[in-house]
């Protein structure tokens, strides 16, 4: 992935999703059970053109080489059930499972990222030596 931009969009699609789908099936008139969604859209939105700006800002930096993962599947899955389990303080308890359960999983998985960048970072001098 050459740039950040589509994980966040992605992401903010799926929060324009889940607000569209809460403002369809609950009968609130409120306002601001509209704008909370949009809100988090719009400021997700501007995130990722954020992110896409660090990023072209830090390929112009020359750097030592480094242990960086293009892709982390466990972050995008921990926000996910994160943002699960606060939608389903207003939506119901089944949701909060679901997303405990998906936090789990997450949480693993970024252990085990983890673990794997330590070990890749303290191989790192041995290869440069090697060179």
């Amino acid at each position: 992935m050459s740039w950040p931009g589509p994980t966040e969009l992605l992401w903010a699609g799926l929060l324009l999703l889940l607000g569209a789908v809460g403002w369809v099936v609950f009968e609130e008139t409120d306002y601001l059970s509209i704008l909370l969604p949009s809100f988090a859209v719009v400021a997700t939105a501007a995130f990722a053109a954020g992110s896409q700006l660090a990023a072209r800002r830090q390929q112009r930096r020359t750097v030592e080489d480094e242990v960086v993962t293009e892709v982390s599947w466990p972050t995008v899955l921990v926000a996910i059930a994160l943002s699960l389990a606060l939608f389903g303080l207003e939506v119901g308890t089944w949701l909060i499972y679901i997303g405990g359960g998906l936090f789990a999983f997450g949480a693993g998985g970024l252990l085990r990222e983890w673990t794997a960048e330590r070990r890749a970072l303290r191989a790192a001098p041995e290869r440069r030596a090697a060179r």
